[in-house]
């Protein structure tokens, strides 16, 4: 982080909040700024709370999902109850188990083509063969946006 955290404020500030931007259709601070009252941390809490359900679980149109992997089957259970809780059973689809073992299955299991987007958040040195492993199954394509977190710190400079 101390050689490395210019670009790792880069990489969050400029790719990572303006991917989130697009993909919820506007600048998330901007959006709580707009219903928070200043000096107010319900009304902010409150307004973080009103911009998630509006812009996040119900953008989805017909059709569309979202697929997770969890690996750990302590988180796997939190996520299961998050999505339960979220209302949104029918548009997060939630598996257990290695992405290696999954990945292949995707297509199979879900009738999922290509994805639009993928986003990695596990085991460092397991990002370039699973993006390798979605291409060759055919889930990643020209167009997919692929996100990927602590890419600098601690680093996947294989994947890079």
């Amino acid at each position: 982080m101390q050689y490395h955290g210019r670009l790792a404020l880069l990489w969050h500030d400029v790719i990572v909040e303006r991917a989130l931007d697009t993909l919820t259709l506007t600048s998330r601070p901007q959006a709580v700024q707009r219903k928070a009252a200043v000096v107010d941390p319900q009304s902010v809490i409150t307004a973080i709370d009103h911009f998630c359900k509006q812009r996040m679980g119900h953008e989805y149109g017909r059709g569309e999902s979202v697929i997770t992997l969890e690996f750990n089957p302590d988180y796997s259970d939190t996520a299961r109850q998050v999505i339960r809780w979220s209302g949104l059973e029918e548009k997060v689809q939630q598996v257990e188990g290695a992405s290696g073992t999954w990945i292949p299955r995707l297509k199979e299991h879900f009738g999922a083509q290509a994805f639009d987007l993928v986003f990695l958040d596990h085991w460092k040195d397991r990002y370039l063969p699973d993006t390798k492993l979605l291409e060759e199954c055919g889930l990643i394509q020209k167009g997919t946006v692929m996100l990927a977190d602590n890419v600098i710190c601690p680093g996947t400079p294989d994947y890079l």
